[in-house]
């Protein structure tokens, strides 16, 4: 198209879009008429980072132009950029005072956009921590026969804004600390500290973690790159560089060298470690690279098992990974006799008997094997209540450098099936795979491209639908089909919230209606454990029916909060401004205030619909959502 033509049709279709309030009254509204939403990308906001909102409309019909606009409050936020989605060509935001007017148009003789869509995606700046709102006013739409209409939206995104850096700093490059320098400094990243070992913590520093700035301990940190935490930074941390045993080399036999960590340091090191936010002391534990070696091991003091209360860590870095121990791995009683030993070594994936299918995605990539051993035997060890944090160094290759999401961990079981581990995924900043794991086996990084072949109607879900199927949290109703437009059963929103969080729990009972050996009978089980899922009445779950929107949103606090990622009091806003608050059940209210503040949910045409039903698509991306928190 030459400029020449474009000039020529953007004005006529932007000047009908502006137009569209003379032409048509707001009266117009048929009972069909589309409904549009704002939704917060990614986690919660950070003060000084940016972050992305989607505009959505749903049960869309022939939309070939529109044009919207919103509000926002500019002492919290600043706005950036809007980026239209699909085909045609946009004006340039217009923003006066804290309104931003929006516009788009296709473009030829085409039928335009149905069904569910995004519609823009809007970055903003966050400028200030606290509460505030971005309002959808309105929307003018435009048809292919140049039919016009006006939609009063009013739908309330609620923003919270958190202070960055908070808990451990995220800042980019290394921050070089002396020893355990626990000064009130700036510095995040890793501190590496000379002093009393090596201080390989990350720091801790309440504020922006964004900019150039120092890790200033009382030891003279030096910050290199990117990392500013302001306020209490903790530049080091307790940590130890630890020599391979006499006589440990990697070329003996077994390719495995021993290490040792002695009562008397682990309770020096003890001593130095300070506290996190949530009362954790972690010991960090470089083991040093031995040439030949390909598994390392770390014999333990009792007195590290010896503390049930899980508020003791051990971390332990390895060039073939890093893996963090919790001192209440072992319950009361059941500490094996012997010497304890963890062991991390590189696994021969030929010798694993794998499945064809298995073998597919694990081919080429790293494998790694997790073992316990007492007295130099190998113990089997779960415990569902004392998760082992796992990173393996990983560099993708070229096409996995394109579809970052897609990488993943499997557990390869005896019989060699590749079993998702659902929290697996890429940190494209520390360069490795990270996971977690209740039971020690063997694992291995992969890379899962999954789709459906009916998803055509769903565009605006298919990454949330397909990066979830890959990692195993969400499934098909059948290898080709996923289904997205069926209501999602209170069965599967449960089955999908539990993996989303990786929530379990060891429990004895079930609802009454649960089907033994069902998909979803164990995340049910853990569910009800938990308090998650409490039923009609205690003991029934009715998992077969449509969930609705309002049991939904309490489920998925109920879960935030036992992941630890949500407290029950925090960030809850007033829901008055909600047409329908008074259809919101009293078991409900707090739950919903709670995800309306965090700006997980939100409502539609200024309401929140609590009794209505929910799709498959919505649920995949509520569930990446919250995938992405973590």
């Amino acid at each position: 198209m030459t400029m020449t033509m474009k000039r020529t049709i953007l004005p006529i279709c932007m000047a009908l879009l502006l137009c569209v309030s003379c032409l048509l009254p707001h009266a117009a509204l048929a009972a069909s008429a589309p409904s549009f939403s704002l939704a917060v990308s990614g986690g919660t906001p950070k003060t000084a980072n940016e972050f992305q909102v989607t505009l959505t409309g749903s049960d869309l019909t022939d939309l070939f132009a529109n044009e919207v606009r919103l509000t926002y409050d500019s002492a919290k936020l600043e706005f950036k950029s809007a980026i239209a989605a699909g085909k045609g060509y946009d004006i340039e935001p217009i923003v006066q005072d804290n309104t931003i007017t929006l516009a788009h148009t296709m473009v030829g003789a085409i039928p335009g956009v149905s069904g569910t869509a995004t519609l823009y995606t809007l970055t903003f700046k966050a400028l200030a921590a606290g509460n505030t709102t971005i309002v959808f006013q309105h929307v003018k739409t435009v048809n292919s026969k140049l039919e016009s209409a006006v939609i009063d939206v009013n739908a309330n995104l609620f923003v919270n804004i958190s202070t960055g850096g908070n808990g451990d700093g995220n800042g980019n490059g290394n921050g070089n600390g002396n020893g355990n320098s626990n000064g009130n400094g700036n510095g995040n990243g890793n501190g590496n500290g000379d002093g009393n070992g090596n201080g390989n913590g990350n720091s801790n520093g309440n504020g922006n973690s964004n900019g150039n700035g120092n890790s200033n301990g009382n030891d003279n940190g030096n910050g290199n790159g990117d990392g500013n935490g302001n306020g209490n930074g903790n530049s080091g941390g307790s940590g130890v560089k630890l020599q391979p045993d006499p006589g440990s080399g990697g070329n003996n036999s077994s390719h495995t060298a021993m290490f040792s960590l002695s009562s008397d340091k682990y309770a020096s090191e003890l001593q130095n470690a300070q506290a996190d936010s949530n009362g954790n002391r972690t010991i960090k534990a470089d083991l040093a690279e031995v040439p030949g070696a390909q598994t390392y091991a770390l014999k333990l003091p009792s007195a590290f098992f010896a503390d049930g209360t899980g508020k003791v860590r051990i971390q332990i870095t390895t060039p073939v990974g890093t893996i963090t121990l919790r001192s209440d791995m072992f319950p009361a009683g059941s500490l094996p006799q012997g010497e304890i030993t963890i062991s991390i070594g590189k696994a021969d994936a030929s010798k694993l008997n794998l499945t064809d299918a298995a073998n597919q995605i694990i081919a080429g990539h790293p494998v790694v094997e997790l073992q316990l051993l007492a007295d130099g035997k190998p113990v089997a060890w779960s415990n569902l209540h004392a998760p082992v944090a796992v990173s393996v160094p990983y560099s993708p290759t070229a096409a996995e450098r394109g579809d970052p999401e897609h990488l993943t961990v499997r557990y390869v079981d005896g019989s060699g099936n590749a079993v998702p581990v659902y929290d697996g995924r890429y940190n494209g900043e520390q360069g490795s795979m990270t996971f977690t794991t209740t039971h020690f086996s063997t694992y291995a990084v992969a890379f899962v491209k999954k789709s459906f072949n009916d998803l055509g109607k769903a565009e605006w879900a298919r990454k949330p639908i397909e990066i979830l199927a890959s990692k195993g949290i969400v499934n098909g109703i059948s290898d080709q089909q996923f289904a997205p437009s069926r209501q999602v059963t209170r069965a599967e929103f449960i089955t999908m919230l539990m993996k989303t969080l990786g929530l379990n729990a060891k429990a004895d009972k079930n609802f009454t209606d649960a089907v033994p050996g069902s998909f979803y009978a164990d995340a049910l089980s853990a569910a009800k454990e938990l308090g998650i899922a409490k039923g009609d009445d205690g003991a029934r779950f009715n998992p077969a029916q449509p969930i609705t929107r309002q049991d939904m949103m309490v489920m998925t606090a109920r879960a935030l909060q036992a992941a630890g990622k949500l407290s029950a009091s925090d960030r809850q806003v007033d829901l008055n401004g909600f047409s329908d608050r008074g259809s919101i059940a009293r078991y409900a209210t707090d739950d919903i205030a709670t995800l309306v503040g965090e700006g997980l949910v939100s409502g539609s045409g200024g309401m929140l619909h609590p009794l209505a039903n929910t799709t498959r698509a919505e649920t995949a991306a509520l569930m990446y959502r919250i995938y992405s928190l973590s």
